[in-house]
C-alpha cells in the first residue's frame, strides 16, 4: 500500500485545506551522472511515482510539527489500522484539539493498493473527549466512505474526486461488532504490508528505547569507541544495561538504560532508536516520521540516512523518509525539488503549505540559497522584527542597574 496525497480540513492553524503530496509532480527522469542503483522515486506505474524523500522546512511557528504529526497519524490509521485512541494517534488529536473547527477535523486520502486506487474520506469528531477522561478515549468517526477509481489514472488526474465511485461507506458496517467507532473501515484491508515509524512525544524526545544488541556496524555508524552496548529484560521485567569502551576497557557500565544518557552522545542514542524503525520500514515498504531531524545528528548522518532511501539496494520496496527541519542545507543534496515543502504564514497569518516546485522551475539552483534569501516570500524572518528585536536587546542591555 502507498498513499498518494492527503487532503486535510478542519484545522483552524490553515486558512484553507491543508494538502499533502506523496508522489511527484514532476517528471522522473534517470540522469547519466546516477549509478544503477540510484532510487529518486519508487514506481507505482506510468507516470505515478512514490517520493521516498519528503521534507518540511520553514520558519518556527509555521505549522511544520502539526503537519507532520497529522501525516503520521494518517499513516498510522491507514497503514497500521490504529485506531483514534490508540495512544500514540490519540496524542495527536488530543494536541490538534484547541485547533479543531467545531471539533471535527475531515480528510480525504488517497492510496494505492493491490493494482487499484482508493480515496478514503473520513470525518472524526472530538465531541465524546469534552465529557470523558482521556484514558476512556473520546474520538470517533462520524462519517467514512471509501471509493474506488474506476477510470484509467494518470498522475494528472488520480487526486480528481469525481474518477471515483463509492465501494463501502460506515453506514454498511456499522453492525459489525469488530468494527469499533475510533477503527477506520479501511482496517477491513487485509494482507498488505505496512510499517510507520512515527515522532517521538517531542522534537527533544531522547532515551534508550531499544531491547537488545545493536549490529556493531550499526553501533560504529554513531560511535566507533564502543566495544559492547546491550540492554536486556530479566524475568520480572526489570530492564537492565550494559556498556564498555575500547579505549577505556577496564570500566563497564551496568545498571539502568538512564545511566546511558551520561555516557553516550544523544546522537548514539537517537541514532540507535531511530535505525530499527528505519530498518523495518526499508524491509516492507513503510513510511518513518521524523521532526526536526537536524536535531542530535552530523549533516554526514543525515545525509547517510538520505542515502538509505535513495538506493535501490537499501530501499527494494520504495519506503519513505518524512521529515521536518529548520535547516535548509540539509535540502541541498535533494536531487528533486518537487518533495520539498515550505510552511508559511499568510498576510492574515494563516500557516500554509507550498511545495517549493511550485515556485522554483530551475533545479540546479540550491535548495538552501532559495529559502534563506526568502526567494520564496515567507522562509526568511522579515530584516525589521529582527532589528527592532537587536534594538530591544540593546536598550536592557544598556539599562542602568540590574
Amino acid at each position: 500500500m502507498k498513499l498518494l496525497r492527503a487532503e486535510i480540513n478542519g484545522c483552524v492553524l490553515f486558512k484553507d485545506k491543508f494538502v499533502f503530496d506523496f508522489v511527484n509532480s514532476d517528471s522522473v527522469r534517470t540522469s547519466y551522472s546516477e549509478n544503477e542503483y540510484s532510487l529518486q522515486a519508487y514506481k507505482i506505474q506510468p507516470g505515478i511515482y512514490a517520493q521516498v524523500l519528503l521534507a518540511l522546512t520553514g520558519l518556527n511557528a509555521t505549522g511544520k510539527t502539526t503537519a507532520l504529526e497529522l501525516l503520521s497519524a494518517i499513516a498510522q490509521i491507514i497503514l497500521q489500522g490504529k485506531s483514534l485512541n490508540d495512544s500514540s494517534v490519540q496524542r495527536v488529536f488530543l494536541k490538534l484539539l484547541p485547533l479543531m473547527k467545531e471539533n471535527k477535523i475531515e480528510w480525504n486520502v488517497f492510496f494505492f493498493y493491490q493494482d487499484d486506487f482508493y480515496v478514503l474520506h473520513s470525518i472524526i469528531t472530538a465531541e465524546d473527549v469534552l465529557s470523558k477522561n482521556i484514558e476512556d478515549g473520546g474520538f470517533k468517526y462520524e462519517f467514512e466512505e471509501l471509493k474506488k477509481c474506476q477510470k484509467k489514472i494518470t498522475g494528472k488526474n488520480f487526486n480528481i474526486l469525481e474518477n471515483y465511485v463509492i465501494d463501502f461507506n460506515r453506514s454498511e458496517v456499522e453492525n459489525n461488532p469488530y468494527l469499533k467507532d475510533d477503527i477506520s473501515i479501511v482496517s477491513s484491508f487485509k494482507g498488505f504490508k505496512g510499517s510507520v515509524f512515527p515522532l517521538g512525544q517531542s522534537t527533544n524526545f531522547n532515551l534508550p528505547a531499544w531491547v537488545g544488541i545493536p549490529a556493531e556496524e550499526a553501533i560504529h555508524v554513531f560511535d566507533p569507541n564502543i566495544e559492547n552496548l546491550s540492554i536486556s529484560q530479566d524475568k520480572e521485567g526489570k530492564t537492565t544495561s550494559r556498556l564498555s569502551f575500547k579505549n577505556h576497557r577496564n570500566f563497564t557500565y551496568g545498571g539502568s538504560p538512564i545511566g546511558l544518557l551520561s555516557l553516550l552522545s544523544s546522537g548514539t542514542i537517537k541514532g540507535l532508536t531511530v535505525l530499527p524503525g528505519i530498518i523495518r520500514a526499508l524491509k516492507l515498504g513503510g513510511y518513518v516520521f521524523i521532526d526536526e531531524i537536524e536535531n542530535h545528528f552530523n549533516k554526514k548522518i543525515i545525509e547517510w540516512f538520505f542515502s538509505l532511501f535513495t538506493d535501490t539496494r537499501t530501499n527494494p520496496q520504495g519506503a519513505c523518509l518524512v521529515f521536518s527541519t529548520h535547516y535548509p542545507e540539509i535540502l541541498d543534496s535533494f536531487k528533486r525539488k518537487d518533495n520539498i515543502y515550505i510552511t508559511r504564514r499568510d498576510k492574515e497569518n494563516y500557516c500554509e503549505c507550498v511545495k517549493y516546485s511550485d515556485f522554483i522551475k530551475r533545479n540546479e539552483l540550491l535548495k538552501s540559497k532559495v529559502i534563506l534569501e526568502n526567494v520564496i516570500t515567507g522562509t526568511a524572518p522579515r530584516y525589521q522584527d529582527l532589528e527592532n528585536g537587536r534594538k530591544w536587546i540593546e536598550s536592557v542591555v544598556n539599562k542602568e542597574g540590574v
